[in-house]
This record gives C-alpha cells, structure tokens and sequence, in this order.
C-alpha cells in the first residue's frame, strides 16, 4: 500500500496488505524504484507525479483515479526514459459499478466510510487537500 504518510500503516495491513511505504519517506520511496508495473493513484492532495513514476518498471502506468485541486506536474523524462504511461481514470458505467458490487458482495469486501452532513459539505476539499479524510465521504442526503 502506497500512502502519502505512516498514519494508516495499521490499517492497511488490517486491510490485507502486505508493505505500506509512505511515500513522504524519500529512502524507502528510492528503493522502490522500477518495483512496479501498476499503480493506480487516489491521491487529490499531491499533484506530484515524479516519486509514483519513478517507482514504476519499463512500460509501468500510472492511473489517476484521484483527482488533485492543483494541476499535476509530470517530469516527462520519466515517462520517455522508461516508457511509462500516465493515464486517467473515472468509476465506469453502470454496468461496470454492478459488477464491482457484485464481486465485493461475493467477497465480503466492505468499505470504511465517513458520513457527512450537508453543513460539513463546505470543508470538503480542505480536509481532502490536508490528506484529513480517513477514506470514504458519505453524503447523509437526508441532511440536504
């Protein structure tokens, strides 16, 4: 697991991981260079590229599927020198969402959420870009 700091080291081994590197960590980070083919990037509080790029092997992709509120800034050479891609993302179709529900369902795969009120609506982007949200936001539509 891949996280911008130690904080949910704890967790992501709970969760089924089996290393957390935190990317905050530039040693660590260095040794894992050329380590992987994938990495698919959630992060919205670092428009950084170059430490995910770096770790990435010859023809590695990097996915956004988060969506950073500064532009993102992309040393190309990491792209050229090692044929690595950098490619975006979105949560699918409709039909792609039920399959992902359907095989969570099948795996007892669950989601740890915060639930947020329409007044707290307001302080969203700050907390995500102070890496503050622990993982999921849920809307209670009830408070609209």
């Amino acid at each position: 697991m891949l996280s911008r700091t130690q904080a949910k080291a704890a967790d992501s081994l709970r969760f089924g991981a089996t290393r957390h590197l935190a990317l905050t960590d530039e040693a660590a980070v260095a040794g894992c260079a050329g380590a992987f083919d994938l990495i698919i990037s959630t992060l919205s509080g670092s428009p950084d590229t170059a430490p995910l790029l770096a770790m990435l092997d010859v023809d590695g992709a990097l996915v956004m599927a988060g969506a950073p509120a500064r532009p993102l800034t992309t040393p190309v050479g990491l792209l050229i020198g090692g044929r690595r891609s950098l490619a975006g993302t979105s949560i699918g179709g409709l039909a792609e969402t039920q399959e992902m529900l359907g095989f969570c369902a099948a795996h007892g795969i669950t989601a740890e959420v915060e639930i947020i009120t329409a007044g707290q609506a307001g302080q969203l982007y700050d907390r995500l870009d102070a890496g503050d949200v622990r993982y999921r936001l849920v809307l209670d539509t009830s408070t609209l």
